[in-house]
């Protein structure tokens, strides 16, 4: 009997000496703000790897008490948290680095909570190699000791939602039993955030305002002067040079354009920011709120405002001034090579937007092949060049103050006609149009201008940066930092204007008030707009893949301004020998009138709406196209 006591005693303790570690598991989940950008975990001072979107998740073993995690991103910032690590207990910690918070404890949030666990099923175990830790603990030692001081999120005293499964079910039932005196506060296992930095309420803001927020924050912390990342130039030189003829479209045209791509072309967009003008809040939510099209990759670097007058004829030179000032050509190409706070480069953006090996574009090495010049050359055509910038100019007409001025000239009509002999006809139309005028006149007339310009990147603009700016963490050289804060090389090309004029009509018996009707028009406006710049521009179509061959179809549809007896040429894309990229026409299709479908913003919700396939269909030859062969608009 004293064996056996003395057996189940060694085996308490042995189980309970495995049980009391705590679980921590870490993913990312980001949102469209630094997406690209690695984001480096650490544990204390102990470096657990370079966390990237969908690829890998990082699983630890810790004790019970004060255990401090830290994130240090290419962004430019550190953040860090506590958690007071209880017994056996499993935590859950999600990487964000377009939040405000953007590393979290979200043990207690089943939807966070869930995405995290989702990726540590689908992704792989991150496992650094130890030249990499040593690497990083030693570069970042004196940041995280300022980050463990001074942003530091605190978890406490909050119930922690965690669930035991497999062999670590077992050995935590086992000891909760064997052990359930000294065990009891297992039960009471508690987590909680509070955070140490200033609180912004974003529930009060649209999603653009949010990312400004977000991106000027950081770039503050970092030590920058404005809310582009270096400071603006002083006596610039202009950045914006036109070409040719600048063609503005005023005539309303129905034209389409094509739609997703594998390699998206890249946009940012701004508006023409009147506070003056009616409903003004509404506009610029609904402009904030408007989510970019999956046709183009985000490339937003934070400001989505330009200050100025709406609904002039002409916005160039005014909007040219603004892009020249701030320095925006170079901003959007320190953007793309994730440009860190101490001005290094690396190419993780391009390679995961361009779906290259990350390797294969070491840019030291790749200066020096024929295969790695032809691979930059490749990624500069067919990512960094199709870089454009939309900017709207909203004006707004309120149909129902002219209703009341046709009203009140129809009134004056009926009355005069009433005491004029034979003017009984007279007066019966005009009441009846009065009527009309009352019905109709409800919602808005909108005209949108969109000003498009497309990033110079040719091959003078490429020797430029990679010959003069180009530094990673390896090659650190703190003159070419100052040199590329103060940069004037980088060009925009405008491209041309479009014009949008939309009548939202509701009517007596719609649901839909004014500022809901501002949002409609606002949101349909940035598509619509989109879709006749790519009609007019051929530089700025893009390509988006087919959804099937039989029947032919892709995902495009009214939103994009489609209509029947638009023509697409189907492509197929060649990759090259030396890793570059051709596309070879392969047909063309046609439009099929009967089948265009209705993705336009609220179309669920107009009325008399239906529904129908999400996807449009497309006349061709039956049993030659298959589905990821990209089609590109010709007509």
């Amino acid at each position: 009997m004293k064996r056996i006591i003395t057996l189940l005693t060694f085996l308490i303790t042995v189980v309970s000496g495995y049980s009391q570690e705590a679980t921590v598991y870490i993913a990312r989940n980001n949102g469209f703000a630094g997406s690209g950008a690695p984001a480096h975990i650490f544990h204390e001072y102990a470096y657990l790897g370079k966390l990237k979107q969908k690829k890998d998740y990082i699983e630890i073993k810790v004790q019970p008490g004060e255990n401090k995690f830290a994130l240090v991103s290419n962004l430019g910032f550190a953040r860090g948290i506590i958690i007071d690590a209880r017994p056996s207990a499993e935590y859950y910690i999600n990487i964000n680095l377009a939040k405000g918070d953007p590393i979290a404890d979200v043990s207690n949030d089943p939807s966070l909570r869930k995405k995290v666990m989702d990726r540590v099923r689908k992704n792989e175990l991150l496992t650094p190699p130890e030249e990499e830790k040593s690497e990083y603990q030693s570069r970042f030692r004196d940041k995280l000791a300022k980050t463990y001081t001074k942003h530091t999120t605190n978890t406490s005293d909050t119930q922690l939602a965690s669930t035991p499964s497999g062999l670590g079910a077992l050995s935590n039932m086992v000891a909760a039993s064997a052990l359930a005196a000294t065990l009891d506060t297992v039960a009471a296992d508690t987590s909680a955030v509070a955070t140490l930095d200033t609180v912004i309420d974003y529930n009060s803001m649209n999603k653009r305002e949010i990312a400004r927020r977000e991106i000027l924050r950081v770039k503050a912390e970092s030590g920058y002067l404005s809310e582009y990342e270096a400071a603006p130039v002083a006596g610039y030189s202009a950045t914006v040079v036109p070409e040719g003829g600048r063609t503005r479209i005023d005539k309303v045209s129905h034209e389409a354009l094509s739609g997703l791509k594998y390699r998206r072309s890249s946009l940012y967009t701004l508006m023409i920011d009147d506070s003056d003008i009616e409903h003004y809040q509404v506009i610029k939510d609904a402009f904030g709120n408007t989510e970019l099209s999956e046709k183009f990759n985000n490339h937003n670097i934070g400001p989505y405002l330009i200050p100025g007058s709406g609904g002039l004829d002409d916005q160039t030179i005014h909007i040219e001034n603004y892009l020249n000032s701030n320095n925006v050509a170079r901003e959007l190409i320190a953007k793309w090579f994730n440009r860190s706070e101490k001005g290094t480069f690396d190419m993780d953006l391009v390679a995961e937007r361009g779906q290259y090996n990350a390797s294969d574009l070491n840019v030291k090495i790749a200066m020096q092949t024929q295969r790695g010049q032809a691979l930059l050359k490749d990624a500069g055509e067919e990512l960094i060049g199709n870089t454009f910038i939309i900017v709207y100019d909203y004006q707004y007409t309120n149909k129902q103050d002219q209703a009341e001025k046709r009203g009140g000239f129809l009134s004056a009509l009926s009355t005069v006609a009433s005491v004029v002999p034979g003017g009984e006809n007279v007066s019966y139309i005009a009441q009846g149009a009065k009527m009309a005028s009352d019905v109709v006149g409800k919602g808005y007339f909108v005209r949108t201008t969109s000003y498009l310009y497309q990033l110079v990147w040719d091959e003078q603009t490429a020797n430029t940066f990679y010959g003069q700016y180009w530094m990673d963490e390896d090659s650190y050289d703190p003159a070419k930092k100052e040199a590329f804060d103060h940069a004037t090389a980088f060009r925009l090309k405008y491209v041309g204007s479009e014009v949008s004029r939309n009548n939202l009509q509701s009517t007596i018996f719609s649901s839909k008030n004014n500022e809901q009707l501002i949002e409609i028009a606002t949101t349909r406006a940035v598509d619509k707009n989109i879709g006749k710049l790519q009609r007019t521009f051929e530089e700025f179509r893009v390509k988006t893949p087919l959804l099937s061959g039989d029947p032919i179809s892709a995902k495009i549809g009214l939103k994009e301004d489609l209509e029947k007896g638009d023509k697409f040429e189907v492509l197929e894309q060649i990759l090259n020998e030396d890793g570059s990229t051709a596309y070879e026409r392969v047909g063309i299709i046609a439009v099929d009138k009967k089948h265009i479908w209705d993705n336009t913003y609220l179309a669920d919700e107009a009325d008399g709406a239906t529904s129908s396939e999400n996807y449009t269909l497309f006349k061709g030859k039956s049993g030659k196209y298959a589905s990821g062969m990209l089609i590109r608009q010709i007509n």
